[in-house]
């Protein structure tokens, strides 16, 4: 005797509500009207915000991952797309203060 917990060499049967046709599909369709009624009467979404997201999305100075308040963070930007950085002259400095925030000066 042959054991198959499997039963590979069987097909399952395609009765109506495995295809869909009958409990799945009106399921599915009373999902849709209970969604659509929820629409209607005005369901809506909503989002709590802690203390710290608000006070970084109002650009405190601290108000940023890196500390910069959200006014010089545009003027950082600013100087990064007008080529500021792009001098020799600052990109030395940049260089040499890097070194020594690393510590390797």
């Amino acid at each position: 005797m042959t054991v198959d917990p499997m039963k590979s060499g069987s097909m399952p049967a395609a009765d109506a509500t495995r295809l869909g046709h009958a409990h799945g599909a009106q399921a599915a369709r009373d999902t849709a009207s209970t969604r659509a009624e929820e629409a209607k009467e005005g369901a809506r979404d909503s989002v709590e915000l802690s203390e710290e997201s608000r006070r970084i999305a109002g650009g405190t100075p601290a108000g940023t991952a890196s500390g910069l308040s959200a006014e010089r963070l545009r003027t950082v930007l600013d100087r990064v797309q007008g080529g500021f950085y792009d001098r020799p002259e600052v990109l030395d400095t940049i260089g040499q203060r890097a070194r020594k925030d690393l510590g390797l000066e």
